[in-house]
């Protein structure tokens, strides 16, 4: 009865660690930074304006998705 319990305060304890990751790792993965002044939105700022990437590389999507992979193998172990 201590085996969900156990597993329960172990995802707990690592859920903002794993969260905080793919939250750091999302955002320069999805957005680029654009700074300069030619900029057509009259709304972003004057200096900086986020884009959404049209191209990643393949080494930061393969980090994203196995940071995923790994999430969801700790909250949801294989059965052995």
């Amino acid at each position: 009865m201590d085996a969900p319990e156990d597993a329960d305060l172990q995802v707990q304890r690592a859920s903002p660690d794993l969260i905080a990751d793919l939250h750091a790792s999302l955002e320069p993965f999805l957005w680029r930074i654009e700074s300069g002044t030619g900029n057509p939105n009259p709304n972003a700022s004057a200096k900086q304006q986020r884009r959404i990437r049209r191209r990643v590389r393949a080494r930061e999507t393969d980090r994203i998705v196995a940071l995923v992979r790994n999430c969801s193998l700790f909250i949801n172990p294989l059965p052995s």
